[in-house]
């Protein structure tokens, strides 16, 4: 399990009020050498990570959705 995982889920476990999460950011275009490789340029990450900051600033209390559900 890496870092990003166990910290969400040891706030999670101690029934935290610290809201955490965990956000995969793909690699940019340019560091991919195989097409086939999920990439994503770095201005449509930045877009991305804006409405979360944005999402979560203005939002108090988070869906309660399970772990793996895609939306």
């Amino acid at each position: 399990m890496g870092v990003p995982t166990r910290s969400v889920m040891m706030a999670k476990n101690r029934r935290s009020t610290v809201r955490g999460g965990f956000v995969h950011v793909p690699a940019l275009p340019e560091q991919v050498l195989d097409r086939a490789v999920p990439s994503l340029p770095a201005a449509a990450v930045a877009t991305g990570l804006r409405a979360l900051l944005t999402a979560a600033a203005t939002h108090r209390t988070d869906p309660r959705v399970s772990e793996g559900t895609e939306h």
